[in-house]
């Protein structure tokens, strides 16, 4: 028996290999029947080179499913592999002018939208950029109040993208290490705790460009620190459809030292 050779390709970025089962995604009355072993399915990612952890989370997404009931290939053309890359930083195969320096280069964490059929090329999620809470991957970085210039947010390291679910066509993805600062003082980083965010788009946003956001840890000071102020929201997520215009999402939140971990659905 030939030992397989399963190291990365010299040069590559980190990849992303899927088995796909039968239909993706399909409305109910469609089920799974073939299972495609001979030519697994491999994305790579656009940032070459760099340690963005790209494919350590990944759902299937339908992002238009009118017809898909009977019409495989239009099943096959609008499912997505949303694929996270929770220490990507930018660019990271992004391009933005005048936004292109070292000093840019945020672990923000980055989520990928890749076609199953080719061509294969994943692209970052980036948002609308028309506010500040509806884009996905804040290309800016961590957030400063100009009038005091201190840290209102950190956004460095809270591993955007390592949580991953899709009911279908709503999507949502989680950054569980999201800090939020509430002093405007001197801020005492020892102190800090994060609190975890995730991002949600309805089912018509098709384009997957504007997102509400669920906090549920966000508000915490250091004085409730044994309270559910301090966890990291969104390290476990799921959605449930409960109508076709309503939902609920639940979300999971480890703690941190002495306070209180939580589970909670809105």
């Amino acid at each position: 028996m030939r030992e397989r050779n399963t190291s990365q390709p010299r040069g590559r970025a980190p990849s992303l290999v899927l088995v796909l089962c039968g239909v993706l995604l399909a409305s109910p009355p469609v089920t799974a029947k073939y299972i495609f072993t001979e030519e697994p399915l491999a994305r790579f990612s656009p940032a070459i080179g760099d340690q963005d952890l790209f494919g350590y989370a990944a759902a299937l997404h339908l992002v238009d499913d009118t017809g898909a009931s009977s019409d495989f290939q239009h099943a096959i053309q609008n499912t997505k592999i949303i694929v996270g890359a929770p220490n990507g930083t930018f660019p990271g195969g992004l391009t933005f002018t005048g936004v292109n320096d070292a000093e840019s280069l945020n672990h923000t964490g980055l989520v990928y939208v890749c076609p199953i059929s080719p061509p294969g090329d994943c692209e970052a999620l980036t948002g609308s950029g028309a506010g500040v809470d509806i884009r996905l991957f804040d290309y800016e970085g961590n957030e400063v109040d100009r009038r005091e210039n201190l840290l209102a947010e950190s956004k460095e390291g809270q591993f955007l993208g390592s949580t991953i679910v899709s009911s279908g066509n709503r999507l949502m993805v989680c950054a569980p290490r999201w800090i939020s600062l509430e002093t405007r003082g001197a801020v005492d980083f020892d102190r800090t705790r994060g609190h975890g965010r995730c991002f949600v788009a309805a089912a018509a946003e098709r384009n997957m460009s504007d997102f509400f956001i669920t906090r549920p840890c966000d508000g915490g000071t250091p004085s409730s620190e044994g309270g559910n102020s301090y966890c990291m929201a969104g390290t476990s997520a799921a959605l449930h459809e409960t109508s076709d215009t309503t939902f609920s999402a639940f979300l999971g939140g480890p703690p941190f030292s002495s306070s209180n971990g939580m589970c909670t659905s809105s």
